[in-house]
């Protein structure tokens, strides 16, 4: 016996899903910076980073850092398909860069800060609330590329 479809349309296939290490409704919120690792030093406050002789003078201005991710403001135009705005709060400087893009990748577990800050998501503690990332981009004389920050949800 054979058995053969006559039905008029076929079933389509289902698009597999990406299982990110963090879901986007779970980075929003305020990320407070707990430590980096970089160049073999383990930083968790602006005078372990002055302290610093192996991170280079001109890396140290962004390796202490808060992340203020919120959703994108409903009814504006999203030209990038931008998950959300990210406040970034520098924090052995004081500086604040308000307003950037946020993006959660569709296929892989990486973020974008701003237009060109790429950072892969390395780990996240659902219990203690703590994010690890690892900066990729942009690979500029002031980034420290391949700094590992952890971040805990206030």
């Amino acid at each position: 016996m054979v058995l053969v479809n006559t039905a008029c349309d076929e079933k389509e296939e289902p698009t597999p899903t990406f299982n990110h290490i963090i879901e986007l409704n779970e980075l929003m919120g305020y990320w407070q910076h707990q430590s980096t690792e970089y160049m073999g030093d383990v930083i968790t406050n602006c005078d372990e980073l002055s302290a610093s002789s192996k991170i280079p003078e001109n890396k140290k201005g962004l390796i202490i850092f808060d992340l203020d991710i919120k959703p994108y403001p409903p009814g504006n135009i999203n030209p990038r398909s931008i998950d959300g705005l990210c406040d970034w709060y520098v924090g052995c400087s004081s500086y604040i860069s308000d307003g950037n893009d946020f993006i959660l990748f569709d296929t892989e577990n990486k973020i974008e800060i701003g237009n060109d800050g790429i950072y892969e998501i390395l780990s996240y503690n659902k219990t203690t609330k703590e994010l690890k990332i690892k900066q990729l981009e942009p690979n500029e004389y002031y980034e420290p590329v391949g700094a590992i920050f952890t971040l805990k949800k206030q």
